[in-house]
C-alpha cells in the first residue's frame, strides 16, 4: 500500500478472505490505460495443486519462494500466461506469462539453490542482488549507508552471508 494507497481504485476482502486491488494506471511509453487486478492468496496448508486449481492469470508474484514446498514454482509457472483470454488467431503460448520471486540466498538443500543455481532449470533466470556490503549495493538510497553493516553487526556470520552477503547454501552447521 506505499505504492498503490487502498484509496486507489477498488480494494476488497478482508481478514480470513481473499483480498483483491483492482485499478488503472498510464502506462508510461504511450499512456494507454493499463487495468490491472493484483489478487493475494496464500497457499497455508493446502496443496498448491489445490490452491491453484482453476487459476487463469497473467502473472504471479511469489515472496520468500524459497520457504514454497519444492515444485511450487512450476505449478505457479503453470497457471501464468492464461489471461487475458487471447485475441482471434492468437494461442495462448503467444500470452506472456511469467513468475517473479524473491528470497534471501537460499540454504544448502533448498530448491532455489539446486533450481537457480547448481542445476538451472530451462528458462529460469536468477538475478542475484550484489552482497550488501559491497560498494554497489542495492536500495542504500532509502535504507542508508549504514544500514547492511548495523544489521550485520547483530548477527552470527553464517547468517551474516546469507542474508547480508547474498552468500546461497550457507548454514549454522558450516
Amino acid at each position: 500500500h506505499n505504492w498503490f494507497p487502498r484509496r486507489t481504485g477498488a480494494w476488497r476482502g478482508s481478514r480470513g478472505e481473499p483480498q483483491t486491488h483492482e485499478f488503472s494506471l498510464r502506462h508510461p511509453a504511450d499512456g494507454s490505460t493499463v487495468e490491472i487486478e493484483v489478487i493475494f492468496r496464500g497457499i497455508g496448508d493446502a496443496r498448491i495443486e489445490e490452491a491453484l486449481r482453476g487459476w487463469e492469470v497473467s502473472a504471479i508474484y511469489a515472496d520468500e519462494c524459497d520457504t514454497l514446498d519444492p515444485g511450487s514454482l512450476s505449478w505457479l509457472s503453470g497457471r501464468t500466461g492464461r489471461f487475458p483470454p487471447p485475441l482471434d488467431g492468437q494461442a495462448l503460448d503467444q500470452l506472456p506469462g511469467q513468475v517473479w520471486g524473491t528470497c534471501n540466498a537460499p540454504e544448502p538443500d533448498n530448491h532455489v539453490l539446486r533450481d537457480f543455481i547448481d542445476e538451472p532449470m530451462p528458462g529460469w533466470r536468477l538475478y542475484r542482488q550484489p552482497s550488501g556490503l559491497a560498494p554497489d549495493a542495492e536500495n542504500l538510497a532509502v535504507l542508508g549507508p549504514s544500514y547492511y553493516a548495523r544489521k550485520a553487526a547483530d548477527m552470527p556470520p553464517w547468517q551474516r552471508k546469507r542474508m547480508i552477503e547474498n552468500v546461497p547454501g550457507v548454514s549454522p552447521d558450516l
